[in-house]
């Protein structure tokens, strides 16, 4: 599907051409949210936009509330 928005709402939004995004709707109203693959946010990180890992515990005893 193609949805066509102004440029201004593009660079406001930070959304290109290219952008993929999921669309929602509610009563009346229409929600779009920029849907990122994980892949494309891992090819992102940078030394710069990095952070040095920290521990957090023992893994696999996550509780989900």
């Amino acid at each position: 599907m193609i949805l066509a928005l102004p440029k201004a709402i593009l660079e406001a939004t930070g959304l290109s051409a290219e952008s993929q995004v999921r669309l929602s709707v509610q009563g009346r109203s229409l929600t779009i949210t920029p849907s990122f693959a994980i892949n494309d946010l891992v090819a992102s990180i940078t030394p710069e936009n990095s952070h040095e890992l920290i521990a957090s515990g023992e893994r696999g005893a996550e509780q989900v509330d």
